[in-house]
């Protein structure tokens, strides 16, 4: 099994992309059991939600000095989160490292992004 964990994590990132929430409980039970390897999913799961998070923040169209600004990007944020978080918990079935992954995404990737916007009215 060890030998194909590369091939099964190549598969990931597309079940990532299409919420394939069944398929990905599918893959992480099959590798919760291999030593190891949870860890490139953690990774990838951490990088893909990073991607997302940073997305939704970029489309966010605010005119500058809008006393709604922090709130919409708040939102935006807590969307996503909440978004896999559920994820996390289905199909992954509330793995602690999945959970620190999102946690981790959360602050340092998402919350700290919001240090570039001005927001003004706080």
């Amino acid at each position: 099994m060890s030998d194909h964990i590369t091939v099964l994590c190549d598969q990931f990132q597309p079940l990532l992309d299409g919420d394939r929430s069944e398929d990905l409980s599918l893959l992480y039970h099959l590798l919760y059991r291999v030593k190891d390897g949870l860890g490139p999913l953690r990774d990838c799961f951490e990088v893909h939600v990073s991607k997302i998070g940073m997305s939704a923040i970029s489309r966010i169209e605010v005119p500058e000095g809008d006393p709604n600004e922090p709130r919409d990007y708040l939102n935006t944020i807590l969307d996503v989160h909440t978004k896999y978080a559920h994820l996390v918990k289905t199909a992954f079935n509330g793995d602690p490292g999945f959970v620190a992954s999102l946690d981790k995404v959360g602050y340092s990737s998402l919350l700290l992004t919001g240090s570039a916007y001005s927001f003004t009215g706080l």
